[in-house]
């Protein structure tokens, strides 16, 4: 005899939801910040092997890459237009929010 669970868990933050109901942990201020993970994000740690990436860039678009990326980590409006400068950014806020998941599922399995 198969078992159901009566609740579901959210694939972000890993929090066990009624039925029907939808997690607010990636809301704030109605925008789509990763809300329960903005102490994960406020450590954020840059890798080492961004290193290309960033010196593959203008002085000026890496200055911009930099502000982009504090922006996300803040939840604020992020227009970038240069695509080479978005590939980037794309590929670590990804790894930035794939970080801060990891790190907020470890936090929450330990009961902090």
């Amino acid at each position: 005899m198969k078992h159901s669970t009566y609740y579901h868990t959210c694939e972000y933050c890993g929090s066990n939801l009624d039925p029907g109901e939808k997690c607010d942990c990636r809301q704030k201020d109605g925008k789509n910040i990763m809300g329960n993970y903005v102490e994960a994000l406020n450590t954020a740690v840059f890798n080492k092997a961004w290193t290309p990436l960033f010196m593959s860039l203008s002085d000026e678009n890496a200055g911009r890459l930099i502000k982009a990326i504090f922006d996300f980590m803040n939840g604020d409006e992020i227009t970038i237009e240069d695509d080479q400068l978005k590939a980037i950014f794309l590929y670590i806020s990804d790894q930035i929010e794939i970080n801060a998941q990891k790190y907020y599922s470890k936090v929450n399995q330990e009961g902090r």
